[in-house]
């Protein structure tokens, strides 16, 4: 017999109620949805509540209160509001103020006075619960907030919360603070992340013009390339250029293919936004010039513009002095390198050691670390190794010594620590490289080079618009290389050629007329006060200085900035630029947007106005003096523009749209490489690919907010935060389904391959009989042959 619906259900099930059209079902008033009673009845209903669709609609109304609940019983909801809103927003409406004061006089006539102060406590009780949540999640979120800002790890975060209620007793919020390991990670992967990555979005949606950024660089918890992408656009609200991070991809291989699906991936969300990309700022190896060219293709195909092509500076500027430090320090074969890592890992983690050498030389300076990949981070290593050489020198032969003792008198005079000292490989390189005569000039010559570019290399360093300044910079630091080397003949040429200088010896200085600079000079004659260097050896040391001087002029000439035209014709805004000679900053301003016309960034109409307004806003006199008067030190370029600008009264909005595409040109990688070194703080044991992705996304919109203090906790933030463990489920369950799906294939694929075995064994078991039929066929036709 068909069951029908039962009232009693209802207390078991407080969403049931009866379908009004059909006796044999029932309605869930969460979901709005029928259930059919007739055949299982009540097993029907628990069937419904385990569903993950009645699981959401519970997740909801507890992240989600409806107005009713804030409202007393047998009060109406304009009463309501008017005592806690306030006359101020009835007065501005008579309809609303009259309707509220008749329904307050209509209860005050039908209750008493107790009773109406009872309603208002409730009410008001409603209320301060419901405040009470909201400042405990924005508690929540600052604690997270603060627990990424300080590379906290979930697990010790966690447990701090517990000292909260210790340290606050007298705290609503503190009690009911709540931050375990997983809600913390679920919090910020899941509600902090996603809110920020809608907001970067959010910004990008009204960007026409995009600089794309981009690094890989190994994942050492994962074991896979991780590929860090970042985006540099022209933020509206606050009229300067931002770089911010939007993700990274991780990837198996670095060909150009991968790393063109890997910017796709990271911009998946708004797949629209690679075509609007207008340069693609990266460091210099051949894959990427590779994605490069393969992006321009690809972009020229959406926007069905055979002329488009990406504004190219070339690769990053900062990479190139590096590499070109390098590069020539490489060419003069002192190992200066290995020498001052040796130096450095010699006392790395032997407090014995270190305490031996203190002992023995009466010196507490000890060697810093050297690091192989930026080398001009390393001036500070090279000083304080040139300082340490003479205390070196007498722990060599200390230790020297003891070996010697060790050799004649055998194990029991030789002391322990020395012993392993001797027996190392970075005391054997120290020690080959502490008897060279000329380690002082060496390190000194290091130390007078990486002085030189330094600098450039610590201003450069920024997220501000620093392009415009290359072009200067680059043909400043080449030009006083090349003044130490080459002939003064050979220099008197225009800037824009002097990556055209051929470094041939009939253009260099003779070996002993090179300037090697006054600190190795000094050096030099230290040594010779006391007799032990010759002529030739000084000789043979100019000469490898001459060498690094080649090296780096060679790098720098083809793999720098300075190769790229582009990157002089847009120094046509920088104001030193304009200042020296207007004449020349108009005619970079001309190339420049013959540059952009052609490859389809501005049009030839918008252009012709550009430099009309260009030329009229620099002959103003207001901004003439503000030219004259800029300091790069003390104001960035895009706030000096749009600030010179806005104080003119003409109108300059064609400038302004060429000033943006501009400013927003990346200078180098600093943002990216400063990235790494996140990362590296952020990696733990075991931490997955998405989790490291979200405390990225959440430390760069805490550093854009300037601190934890500045970001803005609003409603939306805590919304986010709320759904955080709904969206946490809903993305285990589907890699729970992944994981299944995954299980079941190799479960198939596991049975199939069995199947083929199988089969395999009863073909070969086929063949075999009958290669056993066919020999013994022809036994018998060899048989009756005979």
């Amino acid at each position: 017999m068909p069951t029908t619906y039962n009232p009693n259900y209802e207390n078991s099930f407080p969403w049931c109620s009866p379908d009004p059209k059909d006796v044999y079902a029932a309605v869930c008033k969460w979901c709005n949805k029928k259930i059919k009673i007739n055949t299982m009845g009540r097993v029907a209903l628990v069937s419904h509540e385990k569903s993950k669709a009645h699981h959401h609609q519970v997740l909801v109304r507890k992240t989600n209160l409806p107005i009713s609940h804030f409202l007393p019983s047998k009060v109406p909801f304009f009463f309501f509001i008017d005592q806690i809103v306030g006359n101020n927003l009835l007065s501005s409406s008579p309809s609303l103020s009259s309707i509220s004061t008749a329904m307050a006089t209509q209860i005050s006539a039908s209750d008493s006075s107790t009773n109406t102060d009872n309603q208002h406590s409730k009410a008001s009780n409603v209320l301060n619960r419901f405040m009470l949540n909201e400042q405990v999640t924005s508690a929540e979120i600052v604690w997270a907030l603060e627990t990424i800002a300080t590379h906290n790890s979930y697990r010790s975060a966690g447990a701090n919360t517990n000292l909260f209620k210790t340290m606050f007793p007298d705290s609503q919020i503190a009690a009911k603070l709540e931050m375990g390991r997983t809600k913390l990670a679920y919090l910020i992967t899941f509600g902090l992340a996603p809110y920020f990555t809608n907001e970067i979005f959010k910004q990008l949606d009204v960007c026409s013009e995009i600089v794309i950024g981009f690094d890989e660089t190994l994942n050492k918890v994962s074991q896979r390339q991780q590929m860090d992408v970042s985006v540099r656009f022209w933020n509206e609200n606050k009229e300067q250029v931002e770089c911010r991070y939007i993700g990274s991809a991780f990837l198996d291989s670095s060909r150009a293919v991968d790393l063109l699906n890997g910017l796709k991936q990271c911009t998946e969300r708004k797949p629209a936004l690679l075509n609007n990309v207008i340069q693609l700022s990266m460091d210099g190896p051949n894959v990427n010039w590779r994605l490069m060219k393969d992006l321009c293709e690809e972009l020229r195909n959406l926007r069905g513009v055979p002329s488009f092509d990406l504004l190219n500076i070339g690769s990053c500027g900062l990479h190139a002095i590096h590499n070109a430090f390098k590069n020539g320090m490489k060419h003069t074969e002192w190992n200066i390198d290995e020498f001052l890592t040796s130096l450095y890992y010699l006392f790395k983690d032997f407090p014995l050691r270190r305490a031996d050498y203190k002992e023995t030389t009466g010196s507490n300076l000890f060697p810093l670390k050297f690091c192989p990949i930026r080398w001009i981070e390393n001036l500070n290593v090279a000083e304080r190794a040139s300082k340490i050489i003479p205390y070196l020198k007498v722990y060599v032969a200390a230790v020297k010594n003891q070996r010697d003792k060790k050799l004649k008198e055998g194990h029991h005079s030789f002391k322990r620590s020395f012993a392993a000292v001797a027996q190392s490989r970075p005391f054997a390189v120290i020690e080959k490289t502490i008897s060279d005569e000329m380690l002082s000039p060496k390190l000194a010559f290091f130390i007078s080079s990486a002085g030189c570019v330094e600098p450039f290399l610590r201003e450069f360093q920024c997220d501000a618009p620093m392009a415009p300044f290359l072009f200067d910079e680059l043909t400043s630091i080449t030009h006083s290389i090349m003044s130490k080397v080459l002939k003064s003949e050979c220099l008197n040429v225009k800037a824009k050629a002097i990556t055209n200088i051929e470094l041939k010896d009939n253009n260099t200085l003779p070996t002993s007329q090179v300037d090697i600079g006054f600190g190795v000079k000094a050096a030099i004659k230290t040594i010779m006060t006391s007799g032990k260097i010759s002529e030739k050896v000084i000789l043979q040391f100019k000469n490898d200085c001459k060498a690094y001087y080649i090296a780096f002029l060679t790098k720098i000439c083809d793999r720098s900035p300075l190769s790229h035209s582009f990157t002089r014709y847009i120094s046509c805004i920088n104001p030193e630029t304009i200042t020296k000679s207007l004449d020349i900053a108009l005619k970079r301003l001309e190339y420049c947007l013959d540059y952009m016309v052609q490859r389809d960034h501005l049009g030839g109409n918008v252009a012709d106005k550009v430099r009309q307004e260009f030329t009229n806003a620099v002959e103003i006199s207001s901004i003439k003096s503000s030219l004259a008067a800029y300091k790069r030190h003390e104001c960035r370029l895009d706030n000096f523009w749009f600030k010179v600008l806005a104080d003119s009264r003409k109108e300059f909005s064609n400038l302004r749209i060429f000033l943006k595409k501009i400013l927003i040109l990346s200078h180098g990688n600093a943002t990216l490489e400063r990235g790494f070194s996140i990362n590296k703080e952020c990696l733990i044991v075991n931490l997955i690919d998405e989790s490291l992705v979200a405390q990225r996304i959440v430390y760069d919109a805490i550093l854009n907010a300037g601190g934890v203090l500045g970001v803005d906790i609003n409603k939306s933030l805590i919304q986010y935060a709320r759904n955080a463990h709904g969206r946490y489920v809903e993305s285990l369950e589907q890699k729970k389904k992944e994981r299944a799906q995954k299980d079941d294939t190799s479960a198939r694929k596991k049975t199939t391959n069995q199947a083929l075995k199988e089969l395999e064994l009863v073909k070969a078991k086929i063949l075999a009989d009958a290669q056993k039929e066919v020999a013994l066929i022809e036994e018998k036709m060899s048989n009756l042959n005979k």
